[in-house]
């Protein structure tokens, strides 16, 4: 009986996933990227560019679908926040957070829509630094 409950429940969830609005269209977002890649990858020159820059990517970014939401939407946040504030530190510190979110945005496009979003310029190191020996350095230990 548990068994059957729990197959109910997550039919139930299932459905109400299917149906939820948010959850957005992977086929629709990934034409929508598909047709406007140059856009949004642009490299605004005026106001009205970065304003037309930041207004795609929140077109684009309330249909995207809950697998990458989040990071779209760090990555739209960043392009605000370097738009509107006037704390250098601030704009730098969330450029690098939102690095990782960018790096994932074009993994994703690539896996599941079979776009290739081009080179994504990254400052903070992906992973964490790791150290070898030499050959024929020699290592003491304490001790």
């Amino acid at each position: 009986m548990r068994t059957l409950r729990a197959l109910v429940a997550a039919a139930a969830v299932v459905a109400l996933v299917a149906c939820d609005d948010d959850a957005g269209d992977a086929e629709q977002f990934c034409e929508d990227v598909a047709q406007n890649v140059e856009g949004l990858r642009a490299d605004p020159t005026s106001e009205d560019e970065v304003d037309d820059l930041i207004h795609l990517w929140q077109d684009i970014g309330d249909r995207a679908p809950l697998a990458i939401e989040a990071e779209w939407d760090a990555h739209t946040d960043n392009l605000e926040l370097a738009w509107t504030s006037d704390d250098q530190q601030e704009v730098v510190a969330d450029a690098f957070e939102a690095e990782r979110s960018t790096v994932a945005i074009a993994a994703w496009l690539s896996d599941n829509c079979g776009i290739d979003f081009g080179p994504v310029t990254t400052i903070v190191p992906g992973t964490v630094a790791t150290t070898s020996t030499v050959p024929g350095a020699t290592t003491t230990s304490a001790g």
